[in-house]
């Protein structure tokens, strides 16, 4: 009588939401969040926000929020699609990683939503703004890189 093998544990992975495929799924929630920052930028500032003191600490604390999402989903979204992009694969080996691809999207998408907000009636368009949402994309790009080496771990 031979022994049967123990069943192999199969190693955890992330699914894409609503059954979509994994690449498709995060391109789709990045794609919303950019839409999103685009149009909350276009945004006149809210009448209960008057006080300049509470306009300012909420305004740089949603930069810096907005874009570590923004960073977040922006590496995901370029891991999970390298393998089938070469040119995505290639631009992120030209940088050194993933991450430093990232980080030039969410820094050129900082620039061009500073830009779209000089056009708006309502902007305020600032180069600080571009920075602050720099450090959110970088702190975003590094959250997300911990959260994929946990899960990485996990399998």
């Amino acid at each position: 009588m031979t022994p049967h093998p123990e069943p192999r544990e199969e190693p955890v992975r992330l699914s894409a939401p609503v059954g979509l495929p994994f690449p498709v799924a995060w391109l789709l929630v990045l794609l919303m969040a950019l839409t999103a920052s685009f149009w909350v930028s276009s945004q006149a500032v809210p009448p209960f926000l008057d006080d300049p003191d509470l306009n300012f600490g909420l305004m740089k604390a949603g930069h810096f929020t907005g874009y570590a999402l923004i960073g977040g989903l922006l590496v995901t979204t370029i891991v999970a699609w390298m393998p089938r992009l070469r040119v995505l694969a290639s631009a992120a080996r030209g940088l050194g990683s993933p991450a430093r691809l990232a980080l030039l999207l969410a820094i050129l998408w900082a620039a061009s939503d500073e830009y779209h907000q000089s056009l708006t009636p309502h902007g305020t368009p600032a180069v600080t703004d571009v920075l602050i949402d720099s450090c959110g994309a970088l702190v975003g790009i590094w959250i997300a890189g911990r959260l994929r080496a946990r899960v990485g771990r996990a399998a």
